[in-house]
């Protein structure tokens, strides 16, 4: 581009006299003598007050006759500065339009870079359990145009980071389903629900304090059982009544899929077939029959994928 062509100003630095400069100073010193020893006390507050009105309006008066040379001072150079903006509207006109313009472009352009991201992470996901939706927020980042050569091929360095974002949620399910079997295994194996440990995995508490929370509530549980069976066997003596077993308040239970007490992966690499079936059961000591009929028959290893209370069930 060309020299910009300089503006050229005949210009004088403004002078301010005041003629009558020490006839002003004069004025306000002897205000400030007359009133500077002037003591409020409850006999003049009426006196005090109106002086005070006094000395305001003599400062407002001032500060507007300030105001009044100011505006005048401004004067040319607020002339100036509208004729500039005048002279160079449609300069300005013409800069707004090529500005839209680029946005436009780099509009386009974002978008193009923003579909190139989704395949990138669809490509990257494929063949896995992921949701691709968890990356919405980072899609923005990973669209930079930094991460993009000229011909929006992506660069290695997008690529990768998209990869080991992928392979982390992956690591992080994995690690997951492990813990969700372990808390459903033990829950299982202690005649407890998991759903509300699970609940406290997902809302991201650790599995080493979720496990101690289930020991305590299997400790809480065991010691109500063992009062419920007290009052009853109390209750059946005093009685004099058959020996019966104390009823237990225990509702009805399900386990759905395959179930094991034992925490880890049990699938056997001779294994061929897989079935997973819903059993209900009536009561815990039902439940702990089956277990040990299909230890006795040789199926004491299966794989627990849920275990709670049914709640539809009619009392």
């Amino acid at each position: 581009m060309e020299n910009v062509e300089m503006i050229n100003v005949d210009y004088q630095a403004a002078t301010i006299n005041i003629p009558q400069k020490q006839k002003f100073e004069q004025y306000v010193n002897d205000l400030v003598l007359k009133y500077q020893d002037f003591a409020v006390d409850s006999n003049n507050l009426t006196a005090a007050r109106s002086t005070r009105a006094e000395i305001n309006k003599v400062l407002n008066e001032i500060d507007t006759q300030r105001k009044d040379v100011k505006r005048a001072y401004n004067e040319p150079l607020k002339t100036f500065e509208n004729w500039v903006k005048q002279a160079t509207s449609a300069l300005s006109d013409v800069k707004n339009t090529i500005d839209e313009g680029i946005k436009v472009q780099e509009h386009a352009e974002q978008v193009q870079r923003v579909q190139v991201v989704r395949d990138l992470i669809h490509e990257a996901v494929t063949d896995t359990q992921i949701d691709e939706r968890i990356f919405t927020e980072s899609i923005e980042d990973w669209a930079k145009n930094i991460n993009f050569n000229k011909d929006f091929k992506p660069k290695k360095v997008l690529v990768e980071s998209i990869q080991f974002e992928v392979d982390k949620e992956l690591e992080r399910q994995a690690e997951r389903e492990k813990d969700v079997s372990a808390i459903a295994n033990f829950a299982f194996s202690n005649n407890i629900p998991d759903s509300a440990y699970i609940r406290m995995l997902d809302n991201g508490e650790s599995f080493a304090n979720i496990l101690l929370v289930m020991q305590s509530d299997v400790q809480k549980e065991r010691d109500r059982q063992a009062y419920i069976a007290k009052q009853a066997a109390e209750s059946a003596q005093e009685n004099e009544t058959e020996e019966v077993a104390p009823k237990t308040p225990e509702k009805l239970l399900k386990t759905t899929g395959a179930v094991t007490s034992d925490i880890s992966d049990v699938t056997s690499e001779y294994a061929t077939y897989r079935a997973k079936i819903e059993l209900d059961f009536e009561s815990v000591e039902e439940k702990d029959r089956w277990k040990q009929v299909m230890a006795d028959n040789g199926f004491a290893e299966y794989k627990l994928l849920s275990w709670d209370r049914i709640t539809d069930k009619k009392e």
